[in-house]
């Protein structure tokens, strides 16, 4: 059954761009693609090497709701959802494609839910999304295909079944299952992989589609991982997971001063964590191809909370770039220029 889950292989107003300037020239190096949502507008833009901010394009956002968005494959697109004045967030939100280089908007599906994150197929042609009808309470998940603008649905859940698009692989999209029995992992509309009997989060798709990466909370943390051989959980030592993979098929989880080893010795993955300094620690979010990391590093209190936090680059000899970003955040990933 695994083998057919995982493939061996890998109203708003104003739909248009409120602040809009030309995409910067390409630089010499990655780039960090991230939204901006400051209580009135979602801002896409890109962060240098340097920490530098530099806005590319505006939507207007009046709710402040914060949506959820995803970079294509080739990172100059960007399926962005938005919430429209006196709607439902989880069943009138708007769902928007962004072109960078153009800094160009345009309005793709109405109707969707503002608290499902788009997921772009491998090949950027298609971007799956979900929909949820309150009067039910059915998730619905579709796609709609860019170039001739079909629409399709993907999988329509029960009344109390919740519904999450994880990534797609090169066999169609991962769906992530919720009901009172625990959660489940699927290709859409096929049959489900129990992963847990209570709630998981934190999804990370592996760059070959073999391995499915997930953290699971209770009693103590740990690192889930789903794929060819099966559901595997570790017990991580810290108080966080949230896992993430680099290019080369390694995956990164947040770490503290504790030995790894024998967590690394049961894996079926190359396993490492993040380094940070005492009371803190990093939550790695996306790696570039080039090694560069975009993390979040919160500082801890005495009790364990958390009493701050920052978004940082850490390159590859180890050096630590703080952004600052004028609201609050949601990383999409990195664009290789």
């Amino acid at each position: 059954m695994l083998a057919r889950l995982l493939p061996s292989v890998g109203v708003l107003l104003v739909v248009g761009a409120i602040a809009a300037r030309p995409a910067p020239p390409a630089s010499a190096g990655p780039q960090l693609v991230v939204v901006v949502w400051d209580g009135a507008t979602a801002t896409l833009g890109a962060v240098d090497a340097t920490g530098r901010f530099g806005p590319e394009l505006a939507v207007a956002d009046p709710l402040g709701a914060g949506g959820r968005a995803a970079l294509a494959p080739d990172g100059r697109r960007v399926a962005l959802t938005v919430a429209q004045p006196g709607a439902d967030p989880a069943s009138g939100a708007r769902l928007l494609l962004v072109e960078r280089e153009r800094a160009r908007v345009r309005p793709l599906v109405e109707g969707v839910d503002l608290r499902g994150r788009p997921v772009w197929s491998p090949d950027g042609d298609q971007v799956a999304y979900r929909r949820h009808d309150p009067a039910s309470g059915r998730d619905e998940l579709w796609t709609r295909h860019l170039t001739t603008g079909a629409t399709t649905v993907l999988e329509a859940g029960s009344s109390g079944v919740g519904l999450l698009l994880v990534g797609w692989t090169a066999t169609g999209p991962l769906v992530a299952r919720f009901d009172r029995a625990g959660s489940w992992l699927a290709l859409a509309g096929g049959e489900g992989q129990l992963l847990s009997a209570g709630p998981v989060r934190d999804f990370a798709l592996a760059p070959d589609g073999r391995w499915v990466a997930f953290s699971e909370y209770g009693p103590r943390p740990q690192l889930g991982l789903v794929g060819p051989t099966g559901v595997l959980r570790l017990a991580v030592p810290g108080p966080y997971v949230h896992p993430a993979w680099t290019a080369d098929g390694r995956l990164t989880i947040a770490g503290t001063s504790e030995q790894l080893t024998p967590l690394a010795l049961e894996a079926p993955v190359p396993i490492t964590t993040v380094a940070a300094a005492p009371g803190q620690v990093t939550l790695p979010i996306a790696w570039s191809a080039g090694g560069w990391l975009a993390a979040r590093t919160v500082q801890l209190g005495a009790d364990g909370s958390v009493v701050a936090e920052r978004l940082e680059l850490v390159g590859r000899d180890g050096q630590r770039v703080p952004v600052v970003l004028p609201g609050v955040a949601a990383v999409l990933g990195w664009s290789e220029e």
